[in-house]
């Protein structure tokens, strides 16, 4: 694990790896923007037990900057001592610009959505982790792709007419 920083959290759970992996799924540390990767994330028992958990995954700028971030859903499973849990999140569409970005993967036993100070946490890979995002444009000073749709109108006195996109 790259320039690992682990943060203190309970005993039970702990990330073992956390992978990224291309669309043809192999690992790398470098994806277009506008293409699909996958986060690929091992978590070990440290023992035999039922856990509840939820996987977040932080993306930031070098200098710490918050983008976006992942929440998985609440998952619950009984395992033994040295079981490993793999999640995955799938992004059909990195919408990233181009540069350098950081991420943590933290392991919630809780996470309030709206109260974030009674999170109670397995464990914290904190800005461990490096993904180079390669850029559509030769210049594109914003952080993400936002999606959306455009729609143009003339109008003229009370007549309002649509354009059509130009081909």
């Amino acid at each position: 694990v790259e320039g690992l920083e682990r943060w203190p959290g309970e005993r039970g759970l702990k990330i073992n790896h956390v992978r990224v992996l291309d669309a043809k799924g192999k690992l790398t540390d470098r994806i277009s923007s506008g293409a699909a990767f996958t986060l690929e994330t091992g978590i070990r028992a440290e023992e035999t037990g039922n856990f509840r958990f939820r996987l977040s995954i932080l993306f930031m700028t070098p200098d710490g900057i918050g983008v976006t971030r992942n929440f998985s859903p609440y998952y619950e499973r009984e395992v033994k001592d040295g079981d490993i849990i793999r999640l995955r999140l799938h992004i059909p569409h990195c919408q990233l610009t181009g540069g350098e970005y950081v991420f943590s993967c933290a392991l919630f036993k809780h996470f309030d959505m709206v109260d974030s100070s009674t999170a109670v946490r397995y464990d914290l890979l904190s800005r461990a982790f490096r993904l180079r995002i390669d850029g559509r444009l030769g210049h594109d000073p914003g952080l993400f792709h936002q999606e959306g749709e455009w729609a143009a109108a003339q109008v003229a006195g009370s007549e309002v007419k649509l354009l059509q996109q130009a081909s």
